[in-house]
């Protein structure tokens, strides 16, 4: 069986004539018709402003982790069941 074989049709040929006609009957180019554009919405800018603000103090909270499980390791982390409850109530 012969792979190579070139007599075919002339594929990227006929794909180029078919842009041109295109074009032509549009009367216009065809990188003048990309116009997309992207909207978000007010949430959606929030949730992309925490999610940057996050990334960015991501080294803050990594030292705060270690820290916490260094504690935990040596036995040393110590919880005030009061100032948590406090804490809980607040946020409501």
């Amino acid at each position: 069986m012969k792979i190579s074989d070139n007599s075919g049709v002339p594929v990227n040929r006929l794909y180029q004539k078919q842009i041109e006609a295109g074009k032509k009957q549009k009367g216009r180019n065809v990188s003048e018709e990309k116009n997309d554009s992207v909207s978000l919405s007010p949430e959606a800018a929030m949730v992309q402003k925490a999610a940057k603000a996050a990334l960015e103090h991501d080294e803050v909270r990594t030292e705060k982790i270690n820290q916490i499980k260094e504690e935990l390791e040596q036995g040393a982390y110590a919880l005030d069941s009061k100032e948590i409850a406090e804490a809980m109530l607040k946020k409501e």
